[in-house]
């Protein structure tokens, strides 16, 4: 059985995770938004930089 220290630690670290995912999709927005105002940069065909990788 884990103990609440480390059931502390988990939960700090995913909190941790998600504020960090949650300000990066934030910053990305803004910044699609900021750019779409000089250039048409047509719709956002991807949600995750992994996407824009080949997986093989």
């Amino acid at each position: 059985m884990m103990n609440e220290e480390a059931i502390n630690n988990a939960i700090t670290e995913a909190i941790e995770l998600w504020v960090n995912e949650t300000l990066q999709r934030t910053l990305a927005e803004a910044g699609r938004e900021i750019l779409a105002k000089e250039h048409n940069i047509g719709k956002w065909h991807y949600s995750h930089r992994k996407d824009l990788y080949e997986h093989t």
